[in-house]
């Protein structure tokens, strides 16, 4: 039905979620229908579900709501009714119908089948990549993850890396005017150095603030 993901761990999952399960379902033994609380049982399903990440489609979402007028007509109708005891004979006949002989016999006819299969096609298809790989047509597809968040990331480390440079281009400029007293001069400073200063640090301060603001310092 698709509710697991597939990048789960279907062995992992079953045996974790039979033990919720089996928490969940052990309390109800025994207890009439005016006795459970179906919109707590309902909630705690919800909570299984998100626990171990499935996905629940909308139709089965309209089953429980259908389950929870079904309760409602049920204590109307029977308020002791013992739907445990009343399910016991249909579990009990579908256990006896999955360990019966004919059924473990089918089980096993069908893996051998299917080992037998493997058998027979494994070595045909290791033929067949090994003639794609002589003959150099074997291409092999990989799905990067992250990688474009990657390029972005390197793109604006060397951005302000150039950045940086600039500005100490312009500030080692600055210095240079301000030492060979190049242009019209100001109380002994020269004015493009100063100027040259002026722009070096606003643009300093502006890509100061803009890594505080990435958050990466």
């Amino acid at each position: 039905m698709g509710l697991v993901p597939e990048h789960v761990d279907i062995d992992q999952f079953r045996k974790e979620f039979r033990a919720d399960l089996m928490d969940f379902l052990e309390p109800l033994y025994g207890l009439t229908l005016h006795e459970i609380n179906f919109a707590e049982y309902m909630e705690t399903v919800s909570h299984l579900a998100i626990k171990h990440k499935m996905k629940i489609p909308s139709d089965l979402l309209l089953v429980n709501k259908s389950l929870l007028i079904l309760e409602s007509i049920g204590r109307e109708l029977d308020p002791e009714f013992d739907f445990i005891a009343a399910s016991e004979p249909y579990a009990s006949r579908l256990v006896k119908e999955r360990i019966s002989p004919s059924r473990l016999l089918n089980r096993a006819r069908k893996n051998f089948m299917e080992a037998s299969d493997f058998v027979v096609l494994f070595p045909r298809q290791i033929q067949q990549i090994l003639r794609k790989v002589l003959k150099d047509d074997f291409h092999i597809r990989i799905t990067p993850i992250g990688l474009e968040r990657f390029i972005n990331n390197m793109d604006r480390s060397s951005n302000r890396l150039a950045f940086s440079m600039i500005i100490s281009a312009i500030l080692l400029s600055s210095a240079i005017m301000h030492a060979s007293g190049v242009g019209p001069r100001v109380y002994g400073m020269s004015i493009l150095g100063f100027l040259s200063f002026g722009i070096a640090f606003l643009l300093g301060i502006w890509l100061v603030i803009s890594i505080i603001k990435s958050g990466r310092l």
